[in-house]
């Protein structure tokens, strides 16, 4: 499977997406969807074509990515490393990303990846954990003390949150799962989405995310995508979200407060990244109609352009996403880039490969 080509191709959708979606997303983030449209009418270019530009709160540079694709890439560079999925390996990462202080990062997710002096690491410096070669300075038995100590800050500080982090890092888990079989794949998204993400709500939808990717990957078919995700749906609240999707992408229900359009209030929730992730599976004419539509509805645009990205690239394919967004996030060179190298995507389509066979 992982050596057919179009396999390849729907795999390096899905990467180019999350990491377009995500750019492309940003600069409008926080914004209300009647702004985000005014502002979109006003940046595409005489042909029409929307651009990325960069710039939003947190003035990104053009085809910078955001927290999103950088903890996307965190795991994407420690299954290259080593050879599979490690879990330990996968904490320590996000929690070196941590120490190189991202722009963006959110509230659940700094929480839970959140190492002090005071932990009981095994005698390991913070100060190797923060170098850029910290996976040679670690031992394996220090790298299990800092998952653990992860999971306790997560399962302490974070149970109750609904927030979309846990979905927006998790797409290469299923790119990487070409050889991997269902169960096992839904067992490491949910110890991923844990280690920030406790509860089963956002477990549940990490997992219905993931199986919709490896299935659409597998068969390009989308309506087997949607059913693997119904499915594998446990929660009342992931599986109203799944029937609701394939209506509509807004409003999105919420439990014990009136429904939200996701742009101005609860727009972190798992629930609206979801929701309209799989309406535009569903109903996109194309990678670029379905990704636009998702960030003109405004509020967290860049995680709801990546989650919704990931899944658009792998049903379209890499090569039917517009050239111009794929060239601005390989041959971008954001100053961000100094402080954390693991994020260049330069070689962005050969990762994909080493990734899958």
């Amino acid at each position: 499977m992982a050596c057919d080509r179009a396999f390849i191709d729907r795999a390096k959708g899905c990467l180019y997406g999350q990491a377009v979606g995500d750019s492309l997303g940003c600069r409008y983030e926080f914004k209300s969807a009647d702004e985000v449209k005014e502002t979109i009418v006003a940046d595409r270019d005489a042909n029409g074509f929307l651009p990325i530009k960069g710039g939003g709160v947190f003035e990104f540079e053009c085809g910078q990515v955001t927290d999103d694709t950088e903890m996307a890439m965190a795991i994407v560079r420690s299954v290259l490393r080593n050879g599979r999925y490690d879990d330990a390996d996968v904490a320590c990462s996000f929690a070196h990303w941590c120490f190189t202080n991202p722009p963006d990062i959110g509230n659940t997710t700094a929480t839970a990846l959140h190492l002090s002096k005071g932990a009981d690491l095994e005698g390991m410096e913070l100060t190797d954990l923060k170098s850029e070669n910290w996976f040679e300075k670690i031992s394996e038995k220090q790298k299990a003390a800092a998952w653990k100590v992860i999971m306790k800050n997560a399962e302490s500080n974070c149970k109750e949150s609904l927030s979309n982090g846990c979905l927006m890092r998790i797409s290469p888990i299923a790119i990487a799962a070409a050889s991997t079989d269902m169960k096992r794949l839904l067992d490491v998204a949910a110890r991923n989405c844990r280690l920030t993400n406790p509860n089963d709500i956002t477990v549940d939808g990490v997992q219905c995310y993931v199986a919709a990717l490896k299935t659409l990957l597998d068969t390009a078919n989308t309506e087997l995508a949607y059913s693997a995700a119904v499915e594998c749906a446990k929660t009342p609240t992931i599986q109203s979200i799944l029937q609701v999707a394939r209506e509509k992408p807004i409003p999105v229900a919420l439990n014990n407060h009136p429904p939200t359009n996701g742009d101005r209030g609860a727009i972190g929730y798992i629930g609206v990244a979801l929701q309209g992730a799989f309406f535009e599976l569903l109903h996109a004419e194309s990678f670029e109609h379905g990704l636009i539509r998702t960030i003109e509805r405004g509020g967290d645009t860049d995680t709801n352009g990546c989650i919704s990205g990931a899944l658009l690239g792998a049903k379209f394919g890499a090569d039917n996403i517009p050239l111009q967004w794929k060239d601005m996030i390989v041959s971008a060179k954001p100053g961000r880039h100094q402080e954390y190298p693991e994020v260049v995507l330069s070689e962005l389509e050969s990762i994909v490969e080493k990734m899958i066979t």
